[in-house]
């Protein structure tokens, strides 16, 4: 059998007691709770709308502070351009009331430019012509010392032909069969290279053997020798005798070879002798050729000069004459300059003017425009930190109200289960009076071990309002039975 429940009076009174202590308690912890989570909710709205407040009057300030520095730099900017345009035309008025003083000053100057362009032409012509000068000295000393060692060449081929007379006839100058040549450079080369032809030639004809014999023994001195000897010889042996008429053959013989012997050395060295002479005669001709060629073209190169020079005096004198032409044509051109340039310089101010109006412009549009995302970025970085407090806080507050719930269950289910426990026992052994039930009643065949005289009433909703958030598993209005309990203990009532 199940334990009877127990029906005393102190067991009603006292869970009617814990019925509402508990429900006060847990009221005043759930109130507790709700404030708590409303202030901290209510002060992380107020940081996050401070810090959004924060970042909109600072962006604000920036850009009243942008503002102002830009409509300042667009005044000092206009302010800068004006001054500008002033001045230009102020410069343009003076420069048209010093047009007469400026056509002088340019007239001088473009004299003085004519005076000391003819100065330097004359001082050109001079140094030209001394460098032609010196160019001719210089060409004729070394035509001088060409003809020195030509002429040494000449007098050695006069003294290796000694020894054949005949050779000499090569040398006789001939008319030069060359066409005339003005390039005394090239002909000097020329001449260099024949002098050094005939040197060649020369060493070549001295290594002959005959011409050196006859050079150093003349025939005519060897014929005289002969003769000088055969003539002793022929006295010595008595004229007439056969000895002497054998000294006359062996003279005559003598005579004979030694004749013979010129004759066929003159007929092999001719050929190195003509050689020779031709190059001696043809240097010789080159020389005269590098003469007339130097002389002439020192005579063309004056004459060039004279004639250049007299070109350009004449083009600076023309120049001169036509001073006055170029003075109103400088007046007319730095007219129409001057009063062309106002409206093209007042032009570039403009431009200039809307330039640096439109970079301070794009510059200051920007700089907003990033301050704009920096506050944006610094707007969303707040509102992510407040929405992940907030999520915190939504947490924390479930965490907590789960808690609490699973306490106030714990606490107030037994309590009104009892009280439902009590209400159900007195209820089967006590119902309420009624015609039906006093009509079908009968005597119960067993005492119970309570009676019931009377019932508690207690309202709660004074601490567990219907808008609160921990239920009661009873009713808001909550009765308990009273009953006198026996036989374990004496119960009396007095009515």
């Amino acid at each position: 059998m199940s334990k009877p429940i127990d029906l005393k009076i102190s067991r009603s009174l006292d869970l009617l007691r814990r019925l509402q202590q508990t429900t006060a308690d847990f009221a005043k912890r759930e109130d507790v709770l709700t404030r708590d989570m409303l202030a901290r909710r209510y002060a992380l709205n107020r940081k996050h709308q401070d810090s959004i407040g924060q970042i909109d009057a600072a962006l604000i300030s920036q850009t009243d502070d942008m503002n102002a520095s830009f409509h300042t730099e667009s005044e000092r900017i206009r302010t800068t351009c004006e001054a500008r345009r002033l001045k230009v035309q102020r410069a343009q008025t003076v420069s048209m009331g010093n047009l007469t003083k400026r056509t002088n000053e340019e007239r001088a100057k473009w004299l003085g430019g004519l005076q000391m362009t003819r100065f330097r032409l004359e001082k050109k012509q001079a140094a030209e012509m001394e460098a032609v000068g010196a160019n001719t000295q210089g060409l004729a000393s070394v035509l001088s010392e060409l003809k020195n060692s030509l002429a040494v060449v000449e007098k050695r081929t006069r003294k290796s032909f000694a020894g054949f007379g005949s050779f000499l006839q090569f040398l006789q100058r001939r008319a030069s069969e060359n066409s005339p040549d003005d390039d005394e450079h090239r002909l000097l080369e020329e001449l260099q290279a024949k002098i050094e032809v005939a040197k060649q030639s020369l060493a070549d004809f001295d290594q002959l053997f005959w011409p050196r014999i006859f050079r150093v023994m003349p025939l005519a001195a060897m014929l005289a020798i002969i003769f000088v000897i055969g003539g002793a010889l022929a006295f010595a042996v008595h004229v007439g005798s056969p000895a002497s008429v054998t000294v006359g053959m062996v003279a005559f013989v003598s005579l004979a070879l030694v004749c013979a012997t010129y004759f066929i050395g003159q007929a092999q060295s001719k050929p190195a002798a003509i050689a020779l002479a031709t190059a001696v005669i043809e240097a010789n001709q080159i020389h005269d050729q590098c003469n007339a060629a130097s002389e002439t073209g020192k005579i063309l190169q004056r004459q060039c000069i004279q004639e250049k020079f007299a070109t350009a005096f004449s083009e600076i004198q023309h120049q001169r004459e036509r001073v006055g032409t170029m003075e109103a044509e400088f007046k007319k051109n730095a007219r129409e300059k001057v009063e062309s340039q106002l409206p093209r310089v007042v032009g570039k101010i403009e431009e200039v003017l809307h330039r640096r109006l439109t970079f301070i412009s794009n510059e200051r549009t920007s700089i907003l425009q990033k301050w704009n995302t920096d506050a944006d970025v610094r707007r969303k970085s707040v509102t992510e930190n407040y929405d992940l407090e907030i999520a915190a806080l939504t947490t924390e507050e479930s965490l907590r109200w789960t808690e609490l719930e699973k306490e106030w269950q714990q606490e107030i289910i037994p309590i009104c289960q009892n009280i439902a426990a009590m209400n159900a026992v007195t209820t089967e052994l006590f119902p309420t009076w009624s015609g039906p039930m006093v009509d079908g009643w009968t005597p119960p065949l067993a005492s119970s071990h309570s009676t019931r005289f009377a019932h508690l009433d207690l309202d709660l909703s004074a601490y567990a309002a219907a808008d609160r958030r921990l239920v009661l598993p009873c009713p808001q209005r909550v009765a308990i039975p009273l009953a006198l309990t026996f036989p374990d203990h004496g119960s009396l009532l007095f009515e």
